[in-house]
């Protein structure tokens, strides 16, 4: 009884780290973007091309969306 207590409550902890991480890319991803958008205000187009801080923006965002694609389908698919 103790270890399928034990294995239902590790299952709930994962549900609940696997959702908060949903919200915690999420909002990283929309940091990101909203970054990038303030960069093109200021920044001609020589600058955005060449700034390692905006191709890192540009990455970081695009793993954030493979990063959420992931989890939501673990999500879904776990029936979470």
């Amino acid at each position: 009884m103790t270890n399928q207590n034990s294995a239902e409550r590790a299952e709930k902890q994962y549900r609940l780290k696997v959702a908060s991480l949903l919200g915690s890319v999420t909002h990283a991803q929309v940091l990101a973007d909203q970054a990038l958008e303030q960069a093109g205000f200021f920044m001609d187009d020589h600058e955005l091309e060449e700034s390692d801080v905006i191709r890192a923006l540009e990455n970081f965002s695009c793993v954030c969306d493979e990063t959420l694609e992931v989890l939501f389908n673990e999500y879904k698919n776990k029936g979470l």
